[in-house]
C-alpha cells in the first residue's frame, strides 16, 4: 500500500498512517475503510492546503552550496580575490557591502557574478581566517626553505578606540624573492605600554615563530621606554635592554629613521638666521 501511496508511512500502530505532507503528527485511521480512508484524506482541504504550501516553499538545503562544484570553486576564488584586493589597496570592509550588487548589475550575463555574495562580514572572515594565517605561514616557511639565517624585529604601539594595538614585524633578506622583505607576523592588543609588557610580547612572538635565535636587531621608536634616552644607557629599564637579557643575544638597536630625520631638520632649522615658516 505504501508503494501506491508514497506520501504516507506507518503510524503509531498498524491501523494508522502518518501523512508526510501535512504537519508532523497527522495520523489517519485506516481501521474502518483501509485504502479508502487514505483517498479521503488526499481530497481533503487540509491536504490540499499542505500541498500548496509545500510547493510554494523552498527547502533549506537549496540554500547550501554544492560541494566539489567547479562553479562554487570559481565563486570562492573570486571572493577571495576581492577580499585580497580590499586589503591590498587599504579599503574598508564597508566598501564591500555594495561590490557584489554592483558586479551583478554590471555583468548581468555572468553566472559567476550572480553568485557573488561577499559583503563586509564575509570579507573580514576571509581576511582574518584565511589570507592572514596563510601570509604568516608563508613568511615563516621561507626561513627554512630559503635558508635565511638572520632577521630583525620591529614593534610599535598605537591606540585605537581605547585599545593598545601592537604590530610585530620581521625584516630579512630573501635572495629568492626579491631581496629585503618586511612581514607582519602578529597584531594583538596589550593591556599597557610598559617596557616589561612590550619586551615580553616581542620575546613571546619570536619564540612562537621560531625566530628567537635568528633575531640580530631590534627596531623601535626613539622614546625613553624603548631605548632609554639619547645615550641608550637608561639603567636597563627599557625595551631594548630587557629584550637583550631575555634573548641572551647581542642585539643591534635601530631607532626610527623618520624621527631621526625630523629631529635633524628641527634642530637645524632652529639654528638658522631666518624663520623657515615665514
Amino acid at each position: 500500500m505504501q508503494a501506491k501511496y508514497p506520501c504516507f508511512k506507518k503510524g503509531r500502530n498498524e491501523w494508522e498512517a502518518e501523512c508526510l505532507v501535512c504537519k508532523p503528527g497527522t495520523y489517519i485511521s485506516v481501521s474502518y475503510k483501509g485504502a479508502a480512508d487514505l483517498k479521503s484524506h488526499l481530497i481533503s482541504s487540509k491536504y490540499s492546503k499542505a500541498v500548496r504550501g509545500a510547493s510554494a516553499s523552498t527547502k533549506v538545503t537549496s540554500y547550501f552550496a554544492t560541494t566539489e562544484s567547479k562553479k562554487e570553486d570559481q565563486v570562492t576564488a573570486a571572493e577571495g580575490t576581492y577580499a585580497f584586493h580590499t586589503i591590498k589597496h587599504h579599503n574598508s570592509f564597508l566598501s564591500m557591502d555594495c561590490t557584489s550588487s554592483l558586479l551583478k548589475k554590471t555583468f548581468p550575463d555572468s553566472d559567476l557574478a550572480k553568485k557573488l555574495s561577499c559583503a563586509r562580514t564575509k570579507t573580514k572572515a576571509i581576511v582574518t581566517s584565511v589570507l592572514a594565517p596563510y601570509s604568516i605561514d608563508s613568511a615563516l616557511k621561507s626561513f627554512e626553505e630559503n635558508d635565511i639565517a638572520y632577521c630583525a624585529v620591529a614593534a610599535d604601539g598605537s591606540s585605537h578606540d581605547g585599545l593598545k594595538l601592537f604590530p610585530v614585524l620581521v625584516q630579512y633578506f630573501d635572495w629568492k624573492n626579491g631581496g629585503i622583505q618586511s612581514k607582519l607576523i602578529v597584531f594583538k592588543n596589550r593591556h599597557n605600554e610598559t617596557a616589561d609588557t612590550i619586551a615580553g610580547y616581542v620575546k613571546e612572538t619570536l619564540e612562537k615563530s621560531g625566530l628567537s635565535e635568528k633575531c640580530v636587531a631590534f627596531t623601535g621608536d626613539n622614546c625613553n621606554t624603548v631605548f632609554g634616552g639619547l645615550r641608550r644607557n637608561g639603567l636597563g629599564n627599557n625595551v631594548f635592554a630587557k629584550l637583550k637579557k631575555m634573548l641572551s643575544t647581542s642585539l643591534i638597536g635601530v631607532g626610527c629613521p623618520a624621527h631621526v630625520l625630523n629631529n635633524c631638520v628641527r634642530y637645524g632649522a632652529e639654528r638658522m638666521s631666518i624663520d623657515i615658516e615665514k
